[in-house]
């Protein structure tokens, strides 16, 4: 078996984009953070690495999966083969001549001291105005952030729409908690009348 191991230091000021080809997928890592690849293949040959403007992208050999591990945890892995490409082409030479470069990843905030998609911060402002959902014709309170029943680690923003303890969740988040029912707010039955996020 071969195996291909690069070693990525995110910047200690913003986030690192990394674009994985040929499986068309892109994760963001924090700052600060290191990330190592790994990508094993029964044939030889070597991950290509192209640093962007905004963005990295990782280029695997015909035949190769990728391990993504952060801070020494497994994280993601790709484990489909990356196939072949024409002769005499590399992965990354057939897939920008087939699709061109890799997207530009969204312009990230920092907002509530979590790292998130400009814009967002808007849309969790803009939850705060929403105090309430109407269910069967009855206006129920929304369950803030750090009053669901659940073992969530209330001291950290919320894992979906990055809210902190005390606000009210964006509508849809997989996190809130339905006012009248107690369960999960965007799976549960109640029939609501506005945006419980469904």
């Amino acid at each position: 078996m071969h195996e291909d191991v690069r070693r990525l230091n995110a910047p200690p000021d913003r986030s690192l984009h990394l674009w994985f080809e040929p499986w068309g997928d892109g994760l963001a890592f924090a700052a600060g953070c290191v990330i190592e690849l790994r990508a094993t293949s029964p044939v030889p040959g070597a991950l290509e690495v192209a640093d962007l403007a905004d963005r990295t992208a990782i280029y695997a050999w015909p035949g190769s999966t990728l391990q993504i591990i952060k801070d020494g945890k497994l994280v993601h892995t790709y484990d489909v083969a990356a196939p072949d490409t024409p002769s005499g082409m590399s992965t990354r030479e057939f897939v920008t001549t087939s699709f061109g470069e890799p997207p530009v990843p969204p312009k990230r905030v920092v907002y509530n001291g979590a790292e998130m998609n400009e814009g967002w911060p808007e849309r969790i402002e803009e939850a705060q105005t929403i105090t309430d959902y109407s269910i069967g014709g009855v206006a129920f309170p929304r369950v803030p952030y750090g009053l669901e029943s659940g073992g969530w680690d209330f001291e950290r923003p919320c894992h979906d729409c990055r809210v902190v303890k005390g606000q009210l969740h964006v509508p849809s988040c997989d996190v809130e908690q339905c006012p009248a029912c107690g369960e999960q707010a965007i799976t549960c039955d109640c029939p609501s009348e506005g945006d419980k996020g469904e």
